[in-house]
C-alpha cells in the first residue's frame, strides 16, 4: 500500500514541490507509485540463494511476509537430529529448502518454512536522513 507521505516524497522529488501545476499529478504518482511496488514482487524461483529476502507465502485467504533465505544441500553445518547425514564426510546438515529469519534479542535463528514461498523481493535499504 503507497501512503500519502510516499506520494508527497515522490512529487518533490520528481517535480521539487509536492503540489505541481498539473491536474491529476498525485494520482498518477500514486499509480506509478503502486505499479512500482506490485513489479517489485518476483516468482520464487527467480530469487537469489545466498542472501536474505522478502518472501510472500499464501496465508488464509491473505499473503504471510517472511524475511527469508534458502539454503542449499550440505552447505550448513548441523548437529540436530533433524539434520540430514553425508556418509561422504561424516557430518550432518541443515536440510535444504527456505527458511524463515527469526531475530530474538539479538540472537539469530532459522526455521524452516512449513510452506514454500510463491513470491520474493529484495529487502528494502535502511532508512535515510534523521528519520
Amino acid at each position: 500500500m503507497i501512503t500519502d507521505e510516499q506520494v508527497e516524497a515522490a512529487l518533490i522529488s520528481f517535480f521539487g514541490t509536492s503540489s505541481p501545476n498539473w491536474n491529476g499529478t498525485r494520482a498518477t504518482m500514486r499509480a506509478a507509485l503502486e505499479a512500482a511496488e506490485a513489479a517489485a514482487w518476483q516468482p520464487i524461483e527467480t530469487a537469489p540463494r545466498n542472501k536474505y529476502i522478502l518472501t510472500a507465502t499464501r496465508h488464509y485467504g491473505g499473503w504471510r511476509i517472511q524475511k527469508a533465505h534458502f539454503i542449499e544441500k550440505y552447505t550448513v553445518e548441523d548437529s540436530d537430529e533433524f539434520s540430514e547425514y553425508c556418509e561422504d564426510n561424516d557430518t550432518y546438515y541443515v536440510p535444504e529448502g527456505w527458511y524463515e529469519v527469526c531475530h530474538e534479542h539479538d540472537e539469530y535463528g532459522s526455521v524452516a518454512m512449513d510452506e514454500a514461498p510463491e513470491l520474493w523481493r529484495h529487502m528494502p535499504g535502511p532508512p535515510k536522513g534523521d528519520k
